[in-house]
């Protein structure tokens, strides 16, 4: 692992200490997951993991046609990437949470915000500087081994009632290989390294604030439950 990716990794790190201590991280430690909690964070993931082929795709806008391996790098990864979402519903309806109308109810403000940014990212910056954001989301898998873990255990899900987290993380265990090979060939100047940087930052902080926003639905349905009763 070059220098750079040894910095990239530590910025990555110290983003998923702050997650980790973030609402929705305490509530899953201290409650574990029901199924409410659970089908709003899968139905969020559906919600940024559609638009991720895509965008990585209008990432190719900004690289000049001479930089082959980077826009062959960027439309392999689009396809490989597409229909991904596809496994979040799988596994909602495997154990009987998944009815077509859950995908109309929309993305949560948070989710909105790291999709809006994603292609902010695609179409200004480029594909270069999408690779912070593969970075880490192609490695994450290990950073949320207990929040998998809960899942299993507190809601006695097996295998393939988790394909998008089990599966793909055998998928992204060949693109992690492959995000890697891309930034230590193509990131090489200090502004090159410091945009991929900050969008790796910038986008697991959203993606945090995702998790946290998920929390907060989930304690105001809680609440509306309790005054209900």
């Amino acid at each position: 692992m070059s220098g750079f990716l040894k910095q990239l990794e530590n910025e990555v790190s110290s983003e998923w200490e702050t997650i980790k201590s973030g609402l929705f991280w305490n509530i899953m430690r201290e409650e574990g997951f029901n199924t409410e909690l659970y089908k709003l964070l899968m139905l969020q993931i559906f919600h940024y993991t559609k638009h991720n082929a895509i965008n990585q795709a209008v990432a190719t806008y900004k690289i000049n046609h001479t930089e082959v391996p980077l826009l062959r790098f960027c439309f392999k990864h689009a396809l490989e990437e597409l229909g991904h979402e596809n496994m979040v519903v799988r596994d909602l309806d495997s154990i009987g949470l998944y009815s077509p109308e859950d995908l109309a109810s929309g993305a949560l403000p948070a989710t909105q915000a790291l999709v809006g940014y994603l292609y902010h990212v695609a179409l200004e910056l480029g594909g270069l500087a999408r690779l912070g954001y593969s970075y880490w989301a192609e490695s994450s898998y290990g950073h949320l081994a207990e929040m998998t873990d809960h899942m299993k255990d507190d809601l006695n899900l097996k295998d393939n009632n988790m394909t998008f987290f089990v599966a793909h993380s055998a998928i992204d265990e060949k693109h992690s290989a492959e995000v890697n090979d891309a930034i230590e060939k193509n990131v090489k100047t200090d502004t090159q390294k410091k945009i991929v940087i900050d969008v790796a930052r910038t986008t697991l902080y959203m993606t945090g604030v995702m998790f946290n926003n998920v929390a907060e639905v989930y304690l105001v349905n809680k609440k509306k439950k309790a005054v209900s009763a």
